[in-house]
Order: structure tokens, then C-alpha cells, then sequence
């Protein structure tokens, strides 16, 4: 047991060292400290990647609406209130949104918070919403670029 805490702490760091040197973009590094205090970020919720997944994309009056499902991990023993911003920078680089950097909603839209239990494995589907820049075409079917948990 003592072997897998040691191996999951090794796994965290070198996931935040990845994180944080792929925020090299001194423009993308502005923008991120403008509209997330770094002191707000919860380190110890992981996205399970391999089981995260972008469904499917709509626009609707002038909205564009991005729906994925994540999965995260809690590997602190305490539950956790969170909000979820993804980085979808290409998408306004392509000009399907206006903004780069969205929250993400629950799927019926009624709220931008969610609550993880200690130590558990949840499974989300969330909707990230964005204002609609003309372009009906989103630039691949992935998760965005980066996906920041911050506390509630």
C-alpha cells in the first residue's frame, strides 16, 4: 500500500511538472493568470484521460455548447466543491468561439459547481459553453487543450 501512494504522489508531480512546462506561451500564460488564481487550483483531482472523452459539439443562438465526458479521480480522503475550465484555444483560433477559455456546466446546464467524495472515481458529463464566433467548425474531437479544477 505504501508502494501505490508513493508511485500515485510521483504520478501527480510529474502530471503538474507536464502541466504547468506545456504553459510556456507567454500570450496563453497572461490570459490564464487573468482569469485563474493559481492559490485556487486543486491538485489533487486527476482526470482519468483514457476514459475522458469529447462527445460531441452544438451551436444555438449565437452559443456554442461542447459536450465531454471527464472522469476524475479524488485522491485526497476530504470531498471536494469544484468548477471545471477547459482551454479550447484552437477552436478559437479556428473561429468557432470568441473566447479560449470556458466553464463547464452540468448537462442540463444548471450549474458550473460540482462536489467529488473522498477518495472516489466520479464520472461527468459536462457541457462547456462559448459564445459562437461564425465558424461552424470545430478543429478536432478531442478534450481541450487543458483542463484547470478550481475550488468553489
Amino acid at each position: 500500500m505504501k508502494a501505490y501512494r508513493i508511485f500515485i504522489y510521483i504520478y501527480i508531480v510529474l502530471i503538474l511538472i507536464l502541466f504547468f512546462n506545456g504553459c510556456d506561451n507567454s500570450n496563453k500564460e497572461e490570459v490564464t493568470n487573468t482569469f485563474i488564481d493559481k492559490e485556487e487550483v486543486i491538485n489533487d483531482l486527476l482526470i482519468d484521460k483514457e476514459n475522458s472523452y469529447f462527445n460531441d459539439y452544438i451551436v444555438k443562438d449565437n452559443k456554442v455548447y461542447l459536450i465531454c465526458t471527464l472522469v476524475l479521480r479524488n485522491f485526497n480522503s476530504e470531498g471536494k466543491t469544484f468548477s471545471i475550465i477547459g482551454d479550447f484555444s484552437e477552436d478559437k483560433e479556428g473561429g468557432l468561439l470568441k473566447e479560449s477559455l470556458l466553464y463547464a456546466y452540468d448537462i442540463d446546464l444548471n450549474s458550473r459547481v460540482f462536489t467529488i467524495e473522498g477518495n472516489e472515481l466520479k464520472t461527468y458529463e459536462v457541457c462547456f459553453v462559448g459564445n459562437y464566433a461564425g465558424q461552424y467548425q470545430k478543429k478536432n474531437r478531442l478534450l481541450p487543450q487543458t483542463i484547470t479544477i478550481i475550488k468553489q
